[in-house]
């Protein structure tokens, strides 16, 4: 019979907490489980790493400041451990709903595609800048739409690598002008068939200031002034957008 253990962090005065929660750890057999109970009111960072079933918060973190959350994806559906994960996902999150600064890595907006708890997900009024930390592909970006959808104050929007497909995104839009606080967009390492992406953020952001676009370093000159004219051809749901390019 596995054995409950319960690891409870609770420090009123702590402020920076990180936690690794490897997937070797998390799914080989092992004769305990542990529960992670965390009660630090007053938490101002937090960095989780692995897998989430077993997370639970006594309360918001209202003090937070900033979260890095990178959550290893694994298809645990219709099982239940994946009803767990599933829980732990909802804790961990609902924990850090007053977050202003928020990193993700690709494979926790994977996950959350996969999970569809959206609808069972506060709201981020509090946040203001959004990075997405590692390259995105296919289903992370249904993934990201559909958190962009929860962060309604959003001003700031970072993402790393991305290299979508074009006709694969441009099938998933955020209804018209959802980003109304967006200002800021920073897109790297672009190629060509990043329009689809570009598009739609422009439209849905009224109140747009910047886009800076960098592109992949392996594309050719020849192909960045081809795709340049494009991006700067494209309708804008700002009249105010700025768009430049990194060299």
């Amino acid at each position: 019979m596995m054995e409950q253990k319960v690891l409870h962090i609770s420090v009123a005065s702590l402020k920076r907490l990180s936690i690794t929660n490897s997937k070797i750890y998390s799914c080989k057999p092992k004769i305990y489980s542990c529960k992670l109970n965390i009660s630090s009111p007053n938490l101002q960072s937090l960095t989780y790493n692995g897998m989430p079933q077993d997370v639970h918060t006594d309360h918001t973190f209202s003090s937070i400041v900033d979260a890095d959350i990178d959550i290893t994806f694994q298809d645990l559906r219709y099982t239940e451990k994946g009803k767990e994960r599933q829980c732990g996902l909802k804790n961990l999150l609902g924990g850090i709903s007053d977050v202003k600064i928020l990193h993700v890595s690709g494979s926790t907006l994977l996950t959350l595609y996969y999970e569809d708890i959206f609808t069972q997900m506060p709201t981020f009024h509090d946040l203001r800048q959004l990075v997405v930390s590692s390259e995105l592909r296919l289903s992370m970006y249904v993934g990201l739409l559909r958190l962009l959808s929860i962060l309604p104050n959003v001003e700031s929007v970072v993402i790393t690598q991305a290299s979508p497909s074009e006709n694969y995104f441009s099938g998933f839009g955020l209804p018209e002008c959802s980003l109304l606080q967006l200002k800021v967009v920073e897109i790297r390492e672009i190629d060509w068939k990043d329009l689809g992406m570009i598009d739609n953020i422009l439209k849905i952001s009224p109140a747009l200031q910047t886009m800076t676009i960098a592109f992949l370093s392996s594309l050719s000159q020849c192909r960045r002034d081809r795709v340049k004219e494009k991006i700067l051809r494209l309708p804008k749901g700002s009249p105010c957008c700025l768009i430049s390019f990194l060299e």
